[in-house]
């Protein structure tokens, strides 16, 4: 019979055993412990390029210019100059580089001036074009991308289907969609990249641009399985006027009798190829309009080195200013011309620029002073009759002097005319002053007249008498300002 501590040996081996084989079983079986079931997430979609835009996401308006050196060549490649309430496009090309078809949706747009659409060229027409095999050699010896081509034949164009897209801010709901078809067939070629498509972007300024540029943002997001990307195009613009022009007025400075003074006026358009501009002269009086004494020449083109060189004469302002076209016209004025003469004194004209017919145009004024044998004494530097700034309930009034050498010459005291109703004159009878004949004119602004700058128009006309004769007007403007 076996001892008490031989027994309780055993039971100690048998207890290892058991613990020995546990182990074993637990952590060299690759045996698990049964773990909790849950469901797993759907899989984000993961970022990639599904589009290539071969010439970039930002809107290149001159595909001419290559790495440009300078700020002034990168506004020319990158800025339009544009109108307002015109209708402009830019179309972004892109290829679909993927094995399946790419959805394309419109995320964001920064101005409700305009809209998008979107097209993919069918496989059919881009081979028949690929077969063109001369305009395709011209354009990559020009450097193009293949699809640059392709945009400048117009038989591509004709059977697209455009996809025009929602507003997101109006439809933030709306499914419309562009389905770009996947990269296979002959665009997976050597040579090729992808399906090709186009973005096109169209725009329409409501009113000029008050910063250096203004800025049109398109986001899309474009979808290819589990592979999205998030397009970010751009397009620089800047809406400007029609035509500038420079000098800002045509000074004809002072004409003696029987002569003429010509003067250039240079015009030019940022957002034209060329102008057929309207002319026309206007003046205080009707009969003014397109008064023989005023000629206005025949527009000559700008050569390219002028219209380049151009920008720089005008100062830093404007130096920027890509003009698309220019011309030079003469103006010119003559103190007698087709049995008309000028009256004597100051004048202004408006010279009318327009370049569509029922615009207001660009006005450029022609002013100069016409010489006679009157002087006006007491009057301004510019022998204009100055009432300064006045109150409205006292009105004004001045008094100046018009005197002459010759003895033949006279005022009719009884032709006293003014331009405006409330502005009155009384001419006095001639008196002999050191050799001179010497006229008082007393002018008066009534009480209570409008207030503000009088109008460019204000003046004493007087009729000029020579032994007897009437001859020529004699016009004095007048100059003030009512206040309260």
């Amino acid at each position: 019979m076996k001892s008490a501590w031989q027994i309780g040996f055993l039971i100690v081996v048998l207890m290892g055993v058991v613990a020995g084989t546990a182990y074993v079983i637990q952590y060299t079986s690759g045996a698990k412990a049964p773990e909790k079931s849950q469901t797993s997430p759907s899989p984000e979609p993961k970022a990639a390029e599904t589009l290539y835009f071969p010439w970039g996401k930002i809107a290149v308006w001159r595909k001419d210019l290559g790495e440009t050196l300078s700020e002034d060549q990168d506004t020319k490649k990158y800025l339009r100059m544009v109108e307002p309430l015109v209708e402009y496009s830019y179309d972004f090309s892109f290829y679909n580089a993927q094995p399946e078809p790419v959805t394309v949706t419109l995320t964001s747009r920064s101005c409700a001036c305009g809209h998008v659409e979107g097209a993919a060229f069918y496989e059919q027409d881009w081979s028949a074009w690929q077969r063109e095999r001369s305009a395709m050699a011209a354009e990559a010896f020009a450097g193009a991308p293949a699809i640059l081509s392709a945009l400048t034949t117009a038989r591509l164009y004709r059977n697209l289907k455009w996809t025009k897209f929602e507003n997101p801010k109006e439809k933030p709901d709306s499914t419309v969609s562009l389905i770009v078809p996947a990269a296979v067939g002959q665009f997976r070629q050597p040579g090729f990249i992808g399906h090709p498509g186009i973005i096109r972007v169209h725009f329409r300024p409501k009113e000029f641009t008050s910063e250096k540029k203004d800025d049109l943002k398109i986001t899309l997001n474009a979808r290819a399985g589990d592979l999205v990307s998030r397009p970010e195009l751009l397009i620089n613009y800047r809406a400007v006027p029609v035509t500038s022009h420079f000098p800002l007025t045509l000074e004809a400075g002072e004409i003696a009798l029987g002569q003429r003074r010509t003067m250039e006026l240079h015009v030019w358009s940022p957002t034209r190829p060329n102008l057929q501009p309207i002319m026309t002269i206007e003046g205080p009086e009707p009969s003014d309009r397109q008064h023989p004494c005023f000629e206005v020449g025949t527009p000559e083109p700008l050569s390219p080195d002028e219209l380049r060189n151009l920008p720089q004469t005008l100062g830093q302002a404007q130096a920027k200013l890509d003009a698309q076209c220019g011309y030079r016209i003469p103006v010119t004025v003559h103190e007698s011309r087709g049995g008309r003469q000028l009256d004597v004194g100051p004048f202004s004209r408006r010279l009318v620029f327009q370049v569509d017919a029922g615009d207001p145009g660009e006005v450029i004024r022609i002013t100069g002073t016409i010489r006679g044998e009157f002087r006006v004494e007491k009057g301004d530097e510019y022998e204009k009759i100055s009432l300064g700034d006045f109150k409205l309930e006292r009105g004004a009034a001045r008094t100046v002097f018009l005197t002459t050498a010759r003895a033949n010459l006279d005022l009719d005291l009884t032709s006293v005319k003014t331009s405006i109703d409330d502005l009155s004159a009384k001419l006095h009878p001639p008196e002999t002053v050191a050799g001179q004949r010497r006229w008082k004119l007393e002018v008066e602004m009534k009480p209570n007249s409008a207030g503000g700058d009088l109008p460019a128009s204000a003046a004493v006309v007087l009729q000029m008498r020579e032994n007897g004769v009437a001859t020529r007007k004699l016009r004095i403007p007048v100059t003030g300002r009512g206040t309260r």
